[in-house]
């Protein structure tokens, strides 16, 4: 199957650097104002990916916080019209008709989206078949839709099963300083202790992860945290990506307010869930537990 250009440079989780760019946002050190103009919405997943026998549609998701901030423009309405749906017939797309089942809340800390679910009008996603699905709106600026407006999706006969194990791995707790998100100047510079999580399927089943929704919970409460005041997040991703996240502790009184949370140095306790969209099919590492400790300067 031949590869097309994509129609963007994807979401943050994709390409750090670059939504500092096109996501109209004023930053310097000493901003006294930040200012957002972003939409944020699209498929979940890079531009090929595969899903379970069990995935009940290809996700397409809106961040709530986005469309409220845009007013009721048709850029975040998940309508039929929009989309066109295509398997794979004899080495060619075939269009066929199409439905979208009712939206999935996703709660973060710093936003919520709604998970639409696009499938086959007369029944669900077949396994063995292959699926291109394509978003026909266009962008109300150029170079406004981060996401792949195309995507092409899969489907296996193996389904994920409830009872799949998920492990999780925690770093060495390091030193240093990270650019958090704040509510005024945008983004501020704060010295933390921080350590890398990361969530493993096993490998059979890894095929999958970019299409689950994982959420990093500490001390019992999900966690997720920003770079910037405007960065735009792929719904289930963490800070270092899909199933790789950062978790740190403030070594100093924050001389602003933070957007993402902010813990105190000591013992917490971590664990990752990962969620298939549409289903409540909803694995879980066990609870492991880290020391954050801030040392002398």
């Amino acid at each position: 199957m031949n590869k097309r250009i994509r129609a963007s440079l994807g979401f943050l989780a994709k390409a750090a650097t670059f939504v500092v760019i096109v996501s109209f946002v004023v930053y310097a050190p000493n901003a006294s104002a930040c200012s957002c103009d972003y939409l944020a919405y699209g498929f979940l997943g890079p531009y090929t990916s595969r899903l379970p026998a069990n995935a009940v549609g290809i996700p397409w998701y809106v961040s709530t916080k986005a469309a409220h901030f845009r007013g009721e423009a048709n850029w975040f309405v998940a309508d039929e019209s929009r989309f066109i749906l295509e398997v794979l017939s004899e080495d060619q797309f075939v269009s066929i008709p199409l439905r979208i089942d009712v939206a999935q809340e996703f709660t973060t800390p710093v936003d919520t989206y709604m998970i639409y679910h696009i499938r086959p009008k007369d029944g669900g996603l077949k396994p063995g078949s292959t699926y291109r699905v394509s978003d026909q709106l266009e962008p109300e600026r150029y170079g406004e839709t981060y996401g792949d407006r195309e995507v092409v999706v899969e489907i296996d006969h193996e389904p994920l099963s409830a009872d799949t194990p998920l492990t999780i791995h925690i770093g060495m707790a390091k030193v240093g300083g990270f650019h958090v998100a704040a509510s005024a100047s945008c983004s501020e510079w704060l010295r933390v202790s921080h350590a890398k999580i990361a969530a493993r399927l096993p490998g059979e089943f890894r095929k999958w992860e970019d299409q689950l929704l994982f959420r990093t919970i500490v001390d019992g409460e999900p966690w997720q945290v920003r770079r910037y005041l405007c960065s735009l997040v792929e719904p289930g991703r963490g800070w270092d990506g899909v199933a790789h996240d950062r978790i740190f502790a403030a070594c100093e009184e924050p001389s602003f307010t933070p957007i993402s949370p902010v813990i105190t140095p000591g013992r917490h306790s971590v664990m990752i869930e990962a969620r298939l969209p549409g289903t409540d099919i909803a694995l879980q590492t066990e609870k492991r537990f880290v020391n954050l400790e801030c040392s002398a300067r």
